[in-house]
């Protein structure tokens, strides 16, 4: 029985490959960044980046071990980013060359590594026809596969004594996630230009490789026959010439915006015009179709100004209309400034005020979002994002018809996600009445809400408030938390309450965006940061990260957390367990110094909230003669005892699991706690 490897299996063409191999009786080994789609018992599948080479390398021994030799390598993995050259960012070149190219140069030095062995095999690299057409908007796409054709050219020399072949093939485009953003109009010049104008399916791919794979057709090498044979010859070898226009000047203005924009940002209309039929949100007793949504964007679209770029205000009557204006803002290339009707008309006055002018518009490249965090002094702290990089992480989110409860309003990073995550996947974002437990309750109920993504502080005021009690919960299936540090009570009760949800931990600053992560498991606090395009470390217990997605700067704050490397200093102060597992311990700056010993905030919460009768604990810094500062506490109880008893009970209860500075010396009973408009604990 022969084996081959095929890289990218988990989708599209990689995954009909290896299954067609199967059938015809081959032992298939498969990787991709995720985890196996296919089960047969001849399928072998590894999770890994094809550019890691430690991960590579380490496949190929395993394969060593347990298979021997392998008789022939599909290197099918790829990307693309469709971007017009001065909108595309370093990281997206860097990711698509390491994908592409390293990523095809290490599987074809491992495997035929292998097969040297048996002085034989096979290797079919897979190119594009993007290369010889010179397509706008490819140009890193196609610049990577140019390299993996040379390289395909040269293997066949070095590996020829070796008797392996190595020969590459590039379909025409084929119903792929790779082709799903590019627009209709763009695909049918394509065809136009082919002798048989028809996409390309996967039979042809596999047809092609079949021949290469042939045992009599070991004298076939070096061959690199991208589908421009397919091609109508005067259009390969001629192209027409359009008028006189100057081929490298920029494109005049037509209309109003960036006249770069479309070509860069066309993706957003693409995928969410594949999901017209569907509901995009329940907001205000009305229900929003995509087509509705879509509407609104050109709506927005529509009253923008025309020209250079500007900041523009999103105050809108309801959320679905803010989404869709802050989608238009980017189309255009302006930059964003939400201003929720919610805020105080003081406080907007200040952000309209930071975002009037800035020195980093200069270094915006696409569009821009302004949002604003709580400064240490209490003013509005603005910062500058690349809209388009924050965007990107969305564009290749899968399908999915969830319904899911907001609650965050869009001038915050989390309600951002939440919402489109939500709405390019295709499903249904609910927005409640007001943002309160009760509401949210009954918003859940009507419409069936399967994810519940909330702050802790608001999923303790739904238990504490019976929301289970009086309104039918029991669709809940994902409940994201985030925004600030769980107490494992919380988290305890949360599981008790919803036994059959899964209960996902979310992490995310405003300055970088949501980071992917995975809970060690449905009960814990500790996650594992499991996101491809972001660094992280821990440097004196405080959390850095590094991501594409990281503000360009503070429009009136030092920059002092914003390292001219990239990083970020987050001001997480994190713990890690033996596995390498994070947790969040809480903020730097809530640290409290009693006489020169530092005492987290959430520490002696987590000890106060397993004092029988207290439900929720809130630890804060007072003012002490001696010692600078004292541990100050405020609780929520459920039960009735003077004050005396209670400060009783909790010097009893700390004893042994807290040092005596860390125990509080001033106790309050309050009725609830506040919540701020980021649905955190005040």
């Amino acid at each position: 029985m022969k084996t081959i490897v095929i890289t990218g299996t988990r989708k599209g063409i990689g995954k009909e490959l290896a299954e067609y191999y199967l059938a015809q009786g081959w032992k298939v080994i498969g990787c991709s960044r995720g985890e196996s789609s296919i089960s047969h018992e001849q399928y072998q599948h590894f999770a890994l980046d094809v550019s890691d080479e430690q991960a590579v390398v380490a496949m190929a021994r395993q394969i060593k071990s347990s298979h021997g030799n392998v008789d022939a390598l599909l290197n099918n993995a790829g990307i693309a980013s469709m971007n017009h050259a001065l909108l595309t960012p370093a990281h997206t070149v860097n990711r698509i060359l390491q994908t592409n190219v390293v990523g095809t140069f290490l599987f074809c030095r491992e495997m035929a590594k292998l097969m040297r062995r048996s002085k034989s095999g096979r290797i079919v690299n897979f190119t594009t026809v993007a290369h010889p057409l010179n397509l706008e908007g490819e140009a890193i796409y196609a610049a990577s596969k140019a390299a993996v054709e040379s390289l395909t050219r040269i293997l066949a020399r070095e590996l020829a004594q070796l008797k392996i072949t190595v020969n590459a093939i590039g379909p025409t485009p084929i119903e792929t996630d790779l082709i799903r953003g590019v627009p209709q109009a763009k695909m049918d010049a394509l065809l136009a230009r082919q002798a048989v104008q028809r996409m390309g399916e996967v039979r042809d791919v596999i047809n092609a490789v079949d021949f290469y794979l042939r045992d009599e057709s070991d004298f076939i090498t070096a061959q690199v026959p991208v589908s421009r044979r397919s091609l109508l010859d005067d259009e390969l070898l001629t192209p027409k010439r359009s008028g006189t226009a100057n081929p490298l000047r920029p494109p005049k203005r037509s209309g109003t915006g960036n006249p770069f924009r479309a070509h860069g940002m066309n993706w957003i209309r693409n995928k969410l015009a594949a999901y017209t039929d569907r509901i995009a949100c329940h907001e205000g007793g009305r229900a929003y179709s995509y087509a509705d949504f879509l509407e609104l964007i050109d709506q927005a679209a529509a009253k923008l100004p025309s020209g250079n770029r500007q900041v523009v205000e999103v105050q809108t009557p309801t959320t679905i209309e803010g989404l869709a204006t802050l989608l238009a803002i980017a189309e255009r290339g302006h930059i964003a400034l939400p201003l929720p009707l919610e805020l105080p008309a003081a406080e907007q006055a200040k952000m309209r005020q930071v975002a009037a002018a800035s020195p980093l518009y200069d270094q915006l490249q696409g569009s821009g979002l302004i949002l604003f965090s709580s400064g240490t002094s209490g003013e509005p702290k603005g910062m500058l994002h690349n809209f388009d990089a924050l965007l990107q992480r969305y564009q290749n989110i899968h399908p999915r018809q969830d319904r899911s409860l907001l609650l965050l309003l869009i001038d915050h990073i989390g309600g951002l996600d939440s919402a489109f995550r939500c709405l390019f996947a295709g499903s249904t974002l609910v927005v409640p009445t007001a943002r309160t437990p009760e509401a949210a309750g009954a918003a859940i109920a009507t419409h069936q809400v399967n994810v519940l993504p909330a702050s802790p502080t608001f999923l303790n005021l739904m238990l504490l408030n019976g929301v289970a009690a009086s309104h039918d919960l029991s669709s809940v299936e994902i409940i994201a938390y985030g925004a600030e540090a769980m107490p494992q009570t919380v988290l305890t009760r949360l599981g008790e309450a919803f036994p059959n949800a899964q209960l996902q931990q979310k992490f995310g600053t405003s300055e970088t965006g949501a980071i992917r992560i995975k809970s060690a498991d449905n009960g814990s606090l500790f996650f594992r940061i499991q996101d491809s395009e972001t660094q992280w470390k821990v440097v004196a217990d405080e959390l850095w990260l590094k991501t594409p997605s990281r503000i360009l700067g503070y429009l009136n704050a030092s920059n002092d957390s914003l390292e001219a490397d990239g990083w970020y200093r987050t001001g997480d102060l994190v713990e890690t367990d033996d596995k390498g597992y994070l947790r969040i311990l809480g903020r730097a700056s809530a640290l409290i110094n009693v006489g020169g010993q530092k005492v987290h905030p959430a520490e002696v919460e987590a000890v106060l909230n397993t004092v029988p009768g207290i439900t929720a604990s809130k630890v804060f810094a007072k003012p002490a003669p001696i010692t600078g500062n004292a541990v100050a506490c405020e609780i929520v109880v459920n039960k009735e005892q003077d004050l005396r008893a209670w400060k009783r009970a909790i010097r009893n209860h700390c004893r042994g699991q807290l040092a005596p500075w860390k125990i509080p010396s001033s106790i309050a009973v309050v009725d609830t706690f506040a919540v701020n408009r980021r649905m955190k604990q005040q």
